[in-house]
Order: structure tokens, then sequence, then C-alpha cells
């Protein structure tokens, strides 16, 4: 599951990148610029989970950090998650709209899976 949430995060944000270059190239600045921060956030934190996970086994990091960045991950998901439904409010984005939402739910779904999952395994 780890490596489809890291695919998944990229591909998100690259679709963010795209949608971010369109929005530009018709004039909107301001909201695209939050968009593509928080959009590209998730796949950043996402990425240093997996880097803590990986290195977990050595010991140099706990899984609180690890349930830290999943955490700031669905954080940037949710505000993502409000700049998409403020551009389609005030400016209609003319494509993927519906898509974007789609898998941002998606993601945060997994995100929220994998900390039930690490809750669960963390003795108490």
């Amino acid at each position: 599951m780890k490596d489809k949430i890291y695919e998944k995060g990229l591909k998100f944000a690259i679709d963010i990148i795209n949608l971010h270059t369109h929005l530009v190239n018709n004039d909107e600045f301001v909201i695209s610029e939050q968009l593509l921060r928080s959009g590209n956030a998730v796949g950043v934190k996402i990425s240093e989970a997996m880097d803590i996970y990986n290195l977990e086994s050595m010991q140099i990091y706990s899984n609180d950090v690890f349930l830290e960045r999943i955490s700031i991950a669905i954080k940037q998901a949710h505000e993502t998650k409000y700049w998409l439904a403020l551009l389609k409010q005030s400016k209609p984005i003319e494509y993927k709209y519906d898509s974007y939402i789609v898998d941002i739910n998606k993601i945060i779904k997994i995100l929220c899976s994998i900390i039930k999952d690490c809750k669960k395994l963390k003795p108490k």
C-alpha cells in the first residue's frame, strides 16, 4: 500500500502542476499558486513519510515521525480540496475538475487507512 500511495501522490503532484500551468495561461495567478503549493505538499509529505518508513528499520526515526508526516499530508490534501472547490466556484476549470476531487479523496482515504493501521500495530 505504501508504494501505491507514493505513486498516487507523485501523479497527483504532476496533475496539479499541469492544472497550475493551465490556470496561469488563463490569467488565474493567486489561487493557482496556493493550489500548486498545497497540492505538491501532499506528495512531498508522502515522500518524506516513505523515506522515514524505510529508515525506521535502522531506528533513525520513530513511528510517530512517520505518522506526523502522513497527518500533514492529509492536512495538505484537505487544503487542496478547498482550493479546487474555490476555483470551481469562482473560475470554472474547463477540464478534469471532478477527477482531481476523486484523486485527492482516494489519497486521503489511503492516508487515513495507513494511520489507522499504524495505530493498531503500535504497542500500548
